[in-house]
């Protein structure tokens, strides 16, 4: 509970009147009156039955998940780490202090986890401890993309040689793709790696402006090595993009070597305690062994010679690892936007009752506050569950990797995580925004915790690929395996071709059929119920997806036959279809995946059936907006279109008693959540108050710029109203 004890230090005594007047002296005299927002949350909580441990333990994967996560957290609180939570003074720190407390904070949490026994190499150890922690930290990509891609890219000297060190964070690193002129479009990169064979060594070099690399996190001012990635140059014969490690800075002065130059590219959006940075490279030699060698290396007499039966894809198996990571993370983030603007809904008080002075309605009571944030919940959990099923692909990819066996997921992976991560991303980013606006103007405040996840969030729109041409790449596999089965030559063998994947393409058949000109199929339901069901919804969005894509492949090869434009002319031209196939197949794989994970779980049938009324309120919601797809070719009637609107009416009504509890599962501590209105207590009024004692334009009474300015200028304004006026006005 909030009370006088938890204001600002540096408040200016002349204010203190006010906190102590309205403030609870102690937080036992807060916890023994408790505030009227309080006992509006537990009463919220006692409307519902859900087990909120239950519940919690199936999103994080099982309870040994969850019990590693609070032994996680207690590290932390015993540490004393978590009293160093991101805080309401965060707001009012100049950018170069506060990168400087993200580094120390990142290596408090190091030090507690190896205090505690824990081994600070292993990336899900820094996982587990890291979601404690509200800020970003600057070395996050250590362990998200640099050691990994040395992990992956690199042979089994190299990575003997450098992994452990990238591990151990004994070497700081960047993940060094992105250029002034090219981001995610790989094959465009223009930096250079020249062979020289009279030194055995490679020649890095910056060949123009557009090839200055750009954005990579801890470039700037962290990283002393960098993976980078440039193109092989062997005498004059370009073999395209490679990856290089790089060193930087000096390991003792971490001063930049000869021929690096790097700086950070300035304030951002958002993300700021990252350094992200440029590199300028003037003839920096890197010995031959620096290149990544495992599918490809070069020769002391500079042959070059790549590994039989190596993808060229696996270059960006570090991106694919990301983009798994921000399909995972969006679950989170979102879910933490929505536990803020629930829990703070539910005691928000906005509207008396009929024949009522006094008697207000909890904001969470309105219809369309539910419209709003119920469904954004429903897509927490679905992005929580897709979640768990991509890290499963990743895993099984590195292993494979690992283990120099069959690589028959990546082309599924690379298609699908493309995709979900522009889909799950883009609703993220949109879905907290809508978070802040339900929260009215207390959810504009920094300290609503809002500003920093949107900021933080919205970042993954853009990275690793932006959201509207990354889509390209799922389309491109669908088209590919479309056109496979077309002309498969008969029917069996255009099966041979379908059931050689996996349940999330499993509408390719229906896509055949309507590519075929066979009639297309109608939905069946017929009352709201029926609607609900999760066969249905699953149904319906395959056709969806299958409708888009027989359209898609009619629309490219009519461009091509009869209009005589160049394939990648008819690209062009249809980005946009391309973008809404991509979109349609992804939205058809959250719904697949999560009707499927929910039918495996061992758990009540009570508990399913709510975990299912989500899923159904998540499928139906995304009809109800798009519902122009489904009425386009006959699918559903207008009659069905108001069952479809219906049955979100009744999901709003059914799941509005356990909305808090089903938030409480997501875990969000007050610390990782960084805000004063989703505190799980409900003491926000007191919360805002004890924040605004933090800024710093309150440390002084009066202001300073009372002296330095406002009084010269009130005193000329006087003057030129003229004494007189001044006197009988005031």
């Amino acid at each position: 509970m909030t009370s006088f004890q938890d204001i600002s230090p540096d408040v200016a005594p002349a204010l203190l009147p006010a906190y102590r007047e309205l403030l609870p002296a102690t937080a036992e005299e807060a916890a023994a009156n408790p505030s009227a927002e309080s006992l509006d949350l537990a009463a919220e909580r006692a409307r519902s039955w859900l087990p909120v441990e239950e519940l919690t333990a199936i999103l994080e994967g099982g309870e040994d998940k969850v019990a590693a996560k609070q032994a996680a957290r207690k590290i932390l609180e015993d540490s004393g780490l978590a009293a160093l939570k991101a805080g309401l003074p965060k707001y009012y720190v100049p950018r170069a202090e506060a990168v400087a407390n993200a580094h120390a904070r990142q290596a408090a949490l190091l030090e507690a986890a190896e205090g505690a026994g824990l081994d600070v190499t292993d990336p899900k150890v820094l996982y587990a401890l890291r979601e404690h922690v509200h800020d970003e930290l600057p070395t996050d990509l250590q362990w998200v993309m640099f050691s990994p891609n040395i992990g992956v890219l690199f042979d089994e000297e190299q990575v003997a040689k450098w992994k452990p060190a990238a591990d151990s964070y004994a070497i700081l690193g960047a993940y060094a793709q992105t250029e002034l002129g090219h981001g995610s479009n790989v094959r465009g990169l223009q930096t250079t790696a020249t062979y020289d064979p009279e030194t055995d060594e490679f020649v890095i070099e910056t060949p123009d402006l557009a090839a200055l690399k750009w954005w990579p996190g801890t470039l700037g001012k962290t990283a002393n090595y960098a993976v980078v990635y440039a193109r092989l140059l062997l005498n004059g014969t370009d073999h395209g993009i490679h990856n290089f490690l790089v060193p930087l800075r000096d390991r003792e002065t971490h001063e930049l070597l000869p021929g690096v130059y790097t700086g950070d590219i300035g304030p951002k959006l958002g993300y700021n305690m990252q350094d992200n940075g440029w590199a300028v490279f003037n003839k920096v030699r890197i010995p031959r062994e620096n290149m990544a060698m495992k599918y490809a290396r070069v020769t002391r007499e500079g042959e070059y010679e790549p590994a039989r039966g190596a993808s060229r894809k696996l270059l960006y198996s570090s991106m694919l690892g990301v983009r798994a990571f921000i399909v995972a993370s969006s679950g989170t983030e979102l879910s933490a936007a929505v536990t803020i603007a629930l829990r703070y809904s539910a005691v928000r008080r906005q509207g008396f009752k009929d024949g009522s002075d006094s008697d207000e309605y909890a904001v969470i009571e309105y219809p369309l506050q539910q419209f709003r944030l119920f469904p954004l919940l429903a897509a927490s959990y679905v992005f929580k569950f897709m979640g768990a099923t991509i890290h499963e692909l990743h895993e099984e990819l590195l292993t494979a990797i690992e283990d120099n066996s069959s690589l028959a997921v990546l082309p599924d992976l690379h298609a699908t995580s493309s995709g979900l991560k522009a889909v799950c991303s883009t609703i993220k980013a949109a879905g907290i925004e809508e978070c802040r606006l339900a929260c009215g103007g207390h959810g504009y405040l920094r300290a609503s915790g809002f500003p920093d996840l949107y900021t933080h969030g919205v970042h993954h729109n853009t990275v690793e690929g932006d959201n509207y041409m990354i889509t390209g790449q799922t389309t491109k596999y669908l088209l590919k395996v479309f056109t496979a089965a077309a002309t498969a030559g008969s029917p069996d063998k255009a099966r041979e071709v379908l059931d050689s994947l996996s349940a999330r393409f499993q509408y390719l058949g229906e896509a055949l059929a309507l590519a075929a000109d066979k009639p297309s199929p109608r939905a069946s339901a017929a009352t709201t119920s029926e609607w609900r069901r999760p066969e249905t919804l699953e149904t319906a969005f395959g056709h969806r997806a299958a409708f888009k894509l027989a359209s898609l492949a009619s629309q490219l090869r009519k461009a091509v036959a009869s209009d005589g434009v160049s394939q990648a002319e008819a690209w062009r031209v249809a980005l946009i279809e391309v973008n809404q196939v991509a979109w349609a197949h992804s939205m058809f794989v959250l719904v697949q995946n999560y009707f499927a994970r929910v039918a495996e779980l061992k758990t009540d049938a009570a508990v399913a059936s709510i975990l299912r009324d989500l899923g159904a309120l998540f499928a139906l919601h995304q009809m109800e907006t798009h519902i122009g797809d489904w009425l386009e070719d006959g699918y559903v009637s207008a009659e069905q279109a108001g069952l479809v609107r219906g049955a979100v009416r009744e999901l709003l009504v059914e799941l509005r008693p356990h909305t808090i509890r089903l938030v409480d599962a997501f875990d969000h501590s007050d610390e990782k959540l960084g805000s004063v209105l989703g505190r799980f207590d409900g003491d926000v009024y007191r919360a805002l108050f004890v924040a605004s004692s933090y800024s710093t334009l309150n440390k002084d009474e009066p202001s300073k710029v009372w002296k330095a300015t406002l009084k010269d200028m009130m005193d000329a304004g006087a003057r030129r109203v003229g004494p007189g006026m001044l006197a009988s006005s005031l």
